[in-house]
């Protein structure tokens, strides 16, 4: 890594000064990592929480501080891991980790998760498959099993950094770093090459893993900038407890308490603030709108030209999504009234507003039903059902899911605690000192939407329909 004198600065409202280097400058003055400076992070979440206009650009920047930050933690706390590595190695290996950090969002669409349904997966898996070289490695259904459940917009970046017909590759390579190995940390997945260093599996976890340096800062950065959850979490002790144990990278279990605040504080903000009802309904709009261009009758939106790696290039961000939108807004019927929605902020209310409420209002067994009629394709034909007794002007349907920190074994938060050889997670902790977690299970989150005063009407036309319908398997359509 370069000397203090080749830093440059820029001053960042959660982490102060964050200090980057010629090199990164470099990948940070790409006109493609510049149009994140117009990819709004939580894509139409400002709605609701008004001073969340932030953007994948600071987002991006913090994630490169933090994975620093944290490869530095792990060095001190960890050294026998590190201790057959040179010096140089050991700069490569950090320099690596922060250019994952710079990159791993590059591949965003507009308006981020809002949009991300619109990516062609297969076609970018395919990509993805062939620059990577990956079937020389790995037999193609279990690449193909593998890549299918990454992040859509993870594939996407991660192509955006392995392909030649973008820049990074390039960049990369004249300064001595591999851009597999930056590809693969970004989808979190180990590079297939066999002489990559061993080590390496380590800083993959530190980009994509259940307490990544991409988390960290999406709880850090949306906590601040909605102000919706309290109290803040002790960054900077936090930071102090990575370490490699047994070969993984974990957390050291004196800073308990830090840990479970934070576990806490991400579970609340998707509870409270991704998947609060009219943020969801906002973006069920927009992904409504979106829909109804692309099968426009006399002039149907060619999807590929605002969601794919061409759009990309062309720079394509969120004001040209909403210009788009304005074309076709002057004219046409539906889209011309959803966008009116979101203008004049004329949005429907939800049957109920979280889950808590939904549990309280609706039985377990309509609960159950309503998963099912919401999946998916079902979405369609449930909210046709339902539209015989609300009409289909006043009626909107959607789901969302919720999934906990550590929701699955291969997900656990690991944590070394003292006079313990073998590691404990964060759940097994909490069960055995504090009983059942606050949230300690996935959860599907239908919501369904009128106008304020037909409110009690639709919510008995669930019921009677329940009532009369039963479990839905004689109509389920996927």
């Amino acid at each position: 890594m370069p000397d203090e004198l080749n830093w440059k600065l820029v001053k960042d409202p959660i982490y102060g000064y964050i200090k980057f280097n010629n090199f990164e400058k470099d990948l940070i003055d790409t006109p493609i990592f510049q149009r994140l400076r117009n990819i709004r992070q939580q894509g139409m979440g400002y709605l609701t929480y008004p001073g969340a206009t932030h953007t994948r650009f600071e987002h991006s920047l913090g994630v490169m501080f933090l994975a620093g930050e944290m490869f530095d933690s792990v060095l001190k706390n960890s050294p026998d891991f590190w201790k057959e590595i040179k010096q140089n190695s050991r700069d490569n290996m950090k320099q690596t980790l922060r250019c994952a950090g710079i990159l791993h969002d590059i591949g965003h669409m507009p308006l981020s998760h809002a949009c991300e349904s619109f990516i062609d997966e297969k076609k970018i898996i395919d990509k993805l498959i062939t620059d990577l070289n990956l079937l020389k490695h790995y037999p193609e259904d279990q690449v193909r099993n593998t890549l299918e459940n990454i992040a859509k917009h993870e594939l996407m970046s991660s192509y955006l950094v392995i392909s030649n017909a973008f820049e990074y590759r390039k960049k990369l390579e004249s300064h001595g770093i591999d851009p597999v190995s930056v590809a693969c940390m970004i989808i979190g997945q180990d590079n297939p090459n066999p002489e990559a260093p061993q080590e390496e599996h380590i800083m993959t976890k530190i980009i994509n893993s259940p307490l990544d340096a991409d988390k960290l800062d999406y709880i850090f950065r949306d906590s601040f900038v909605t102000g919706a959850i309290d109290p803040p979490v002790d960054r900077e002790r936090l930071l102090l407890s990575y370490i490699v144990y047994q070969n993984s990278l974990m957390l050291d279990g004196k800073a308990l308490s830090v840990i479970f605040n934070l576990i806490k504080v991400r579970d609340w903000l998707y509870v409270w603030v991704y998947l609060h009802h009219k943020v969801n309904f906002t973006e069920m709009l927009m992904q409504r709108i979106i829909r109804e261009m692309t099968t426009h009758e006399s002039n149907p939106l060619n999807q590929h030209d605002l969601f794919s790696d061409d759009a990309i290039a062309n720079l394509v961000d969120d004001y040209t999504l909403i210009n788009k939108i304005r074309e076709y807004a002057s004219t046409e019927g539906k889209i011309k009234k959803y966008y009116s929605m979101i203008t004049h902020r004329k949005f429907f209310s939800s049957c109920w507003k979280n889950i808590y409420e939904y549990h309280m209002m609706i039985d377990e067994p309509t609960r159950q039903n309503l998963i099912t009629w919401t999946k998916g394709i079902n979405i369609e034909k449930f909210e046709t059902e339902l539209s015989k007794t609300i009409s289909s002007n006043d009626l909107m349907v959607n789901r969302r899911s919720f999934k906990p920190f550590t929701p699955q074994a291969k997900n656990e938060i690991k944590i070394k605690m003292r006079g313990q050889e073998k590691p404990k997670s964060a759940n097994e902790i909490e069960r055995e000192f504090f009983g059942t977690p606050t949230i300690n299970k996935e959860f599907e989150l239908p919501f369904i939407y009128t106008t304020s005063n037909l409110i009690e009407n639709c919510t008995s036309a669930i019921k009677k329909w329940d009532e009369v319908h039963g479990t839905p398997s004689s109509w389920i359509l996927n």
